[in-house]
């Protein structure tokens, strides 16, 4: 049952993390982004496509996982 909660949790937190737009603003540039790309607004629009992406991912992932778990402790 404690796996349920778990993965639920991390499922919101991903969820949170795509969809709120100052959650995203508030995430560090990474370093490699910074040497790809040469302007601010140019490293700020990948940052938020990175974070973005990397949430849905998460999101999706985990949320099945959840289903999975909550469809197998019921059943």
């Amino acid at each position: 049952m404690i796996e349920l909660l778990i993965l639920t949790l991390v499922t919101v937190l991903c969820w949170g993390l795509a969809l709120s737009k100052s959650a995203r603003t508030k995430m560090p540039i990474p370093w490699w982004i910074k040497t790809i790309e040469k302007s601010e607004e140019e490293q700020k629009q990948m940052t938020e496509i990175l974070f973005r992406v990397i949430g849905v991912a998460g999101g999706v992932m985990f949320g099945l996982m959840t289903i999975l778990v909550l469809a197998q402790t019921f059943a």
